[in-house]
């Protein structure tokens, strides 16, 4: 009789949870209120704001460059400026964005992003050096540790046309760009 109670009681217990489970799954849901444009400015600023920073040295195609990488919830942002070692047109600049597809955003792993700036050093006119503005996409890994950041990343991308470039003296043409760099995280 007591086998027979304690199994009574457990049925009794499994259809309560059940009933009470489906009447959840029944209940309407509730309706969110929409945000205003200020609401929605202050959480993107909020998503902006640095985790951590980092400073390093790098090496972008053939421009030997001194990068800042600004880690955030929307991904990790970062600027390059440097020269191109076989151009004599002075400093370059180049920036970008990445976000991470297989770790969090302050760990190792894969990330992918756009890079834009100046990104060729080419020649005009037979002698005068400029640098030429482009742009693409890239896939990188970062290894992270507690005090420092390496990143290797591969992309494609080229350096925009005579149509939107106004002083390209060569057609656009897709082409593989690499880059390396090693960081201190400053904060």
């Amino acid at each position: 009789m007591k086998r027979n109670l304690s199994l009574f009681a457990i049925m009794t217990s499994l259809l309560m949870a059940n009933y009470a489970i489906a009447d959840e799954e029944q209940a309407p849901p509730t309706e969110q209120k929409t945000l205003t444009y200020s609401q929605k400015a202050k959480h993107i600023m909020q998503q902006l704001k640095p985790v951590s920073v980092y400073t390093g040295v790098g090496l972008f195609s053939d421009m030997l460059n001194i990068n800042n990488e600004a880690v955030t919830d929307l991904g990790n942002f970062y600027l390059r400026v440097g020269k191109f070692m076989e151009s004599e047109a002075g400093a370059a600049f180049n920036m970008g964005w990445r976000y991470p597809i297989t770790g969090g955003r302050d760990e190792s792993g894969y990330f992918v992003g756009a890079f834009f700036g100046q990104v060729v050093a080419s020649v005009r006119d037979g002698n005068q050096e400029y640098h030429r503005n482009g742009g693409g996409l890239d896939i990188s890994y970062h290894w992270v540790n507690e005090h420092t950041r390496k990143t290797i990343s591969v992309g494609l991308g080229t350096g925009f046309s005579r149509r939107v470039d106004g002083n390209a003296s060569e057609p656009a043409q897709p082409r593989a760009f690499f880059s390396f760099s090693t960081a201190l995280k400053v904060f």
